[in-house]
């Protein structure tokens, strides 16, 4: 939760007023682009 709120500029009411499945999709962006940076530093 903590990253999220801290990538996206939320509170956390803001954070939990968000559908569990559009965080989620965050996350898997997050992830996604953090693989493709490690690849990228080898």
């Amino acid at each position: 939760m903590t990253v999220v709120c801290i990538k996206m500029g939320w509170d956390y009411f803001t954070f939990m007023a968000q559908p569990t499945w559009f965080v989620d999709q965050i996350i898997l962006y997050y992830q996604k682009e953090y693989e493709e940076i490690k690849k990228a530093n080898r």
